[in-house]
């Protein structure tokens, strides 16, 4: 399993906005791209933080080559950031997580 961190710095008066459009890009991922899906955090400082899985690297990759799948949920999501980090890349050694149901 392959993981990318991604990490935002929001508007606080966008965040509901921004949660919705992380969620709806993120189910086209999954069904358009191979995404296995992602789970969004906020620390108490408001930075969201998400943890993405994907099957392998190349999977992330070629995905990444093709884009986002709808552009108009992108700028909507990418409307409410003030600061993008850069994304971290990791390979899973263990996985000893519970499935979360919401």
């Amino acid at each position: 399993m392959f993981v990318v961190i991604y990490r935002w710095r929001v508007h606080e008066d966008r965040a509901a906005e921004f949660e919705r459009a992380w969620a709806e890009l993120t189910e086209l991922f999954k069904q358009l791209r191979g995404g296995l899906g992602s789970r969004l955090h906020r620390t108490d400082d408001g930075l969201y933080v998400a943890y993405a899985q994907w099957p392998d690297r190349e999977t992330y990759f070629l995905a990444a080559e093709r884009g986002v799948p709808d552009e108009a949920l992108a700028a909507r999501m990418n409307a409410a950031v003030i600061e993008r980090l850069d994304p971290d890349f990791l390979e899973a050694v263990h996985d000893l997580l519970e499935p979360f149901e919401n």
